[in-house]
């Protein structure tokens, strides 16, 4: 995905279209962009084919680092 990010050539240089922050942007991005064009079930489907396995391997759901801090803080009674 990097490699079709329009980005300048100095973030390029410096391992822009591999750093996660902005391959996570543009990922969102694009399903946004594929929800809008297409709707709901062409985003699930672009999605369930990329990540259905994944899916169905996990425990748990996953949980970002501020979900993780705020049950952290919730439970010390912050």
């Amino acid at each position: 995905l990097g490699i079709f990010i329009i980005m300048s050539d100095g973030e390029r240089s410096c391992g822009g279209a591999k750093n996660s922050n902005n391959l996570e942007n543009a990922l969102e991005a694009l399903i946004g962009a594929i929800y809008l064009d297409g709707g709901l079930k062409a985003a699930k489907d672009f999605i369930f084919l990329f990540w259905k396995n994944s899916a169905t391997h996990m425990k748990v759901p996953p949980q970002d680092a501020k979900t993780i801090l705020q049950e952290w803080a919730q439970s010390k009674g912050f």
